[in-house]
Order: C-alpha cells, then structure tokens, then sequence
C-alpha cells in the first residue's frame, strides 16, 4: 500500500532476500516497485540476493520492472555465503532518475 510504503520514508539501503517465488505478476512488480519507492533516489541502493527455486522464467516480471525503474544491476560477491553448487546471485541496484517508470 502506497501510504504505508510513503510513511516509511526512503533508505539509503534497501535489503532485498528471499523474496522470489514465482509469484504472480501483479504480485512481482509491485515488489519491485515497492523496492524502488523505499530507495533514496539521490544515493540509496537496493540489494538483490536471489536463488532461481523455480523457474527463472517466473520470475521475469520482477526482472523486467526492475529494469524500467533501476540502472543496470551490477553484480557482487556474495563473499562464501553460498556453497559452490548452489546459484545464488547477489545484484546492486540504483534507481534511474526521477520520473522515468
């Protein structure tokens, strides 16, 4: 909800885990969306873990906000966190500039 998301404020970092599961699309873009409106957008970030347990396929709604409403993601180390065999991707990203959706 837009009011409860705007009496939060905006943060500087904005931690993102877990929070994938194939949801339906609707679902998907507002927490992208949602992840955006919480991030400062002079100097906030948000950051991205991500395991495919699914599908990557169901997960693209989310992907694709994310590229309308953020710069390109860069990707981090996620320094160990993760064992070799498993896909775990850790990405960095910073709004674009105001006004653009």
């Amino acid at each position: 909800d837009a009011r409860a998301v705007a009496a939060l404020g905006r943060f500087d970092v904005v931690l993102c885990s877990d929070v994938l599961y194939g949801h339906l699309e609707a679902t998907a873009v507002k927490l992208a969306e949602t992840a955006h409106a919480l991030c400062d957008e002079t100097h906030g970030a948000v950051f991205l873990s991500y395991f495919p347990r699914e599908k990557l396929e169901a997960d693209t709604p989310f992907f694709r906000r994310c590229d309308a409403l953020f710069r390109d993601p860069v990707p981090r180390d996620v320094g160990g966190c993760a064992r070799d065999d498993e896909d775990l991707w850790f990405f960095e990203y910073t709004p674009r500039s105001a006004g653009v959706t």
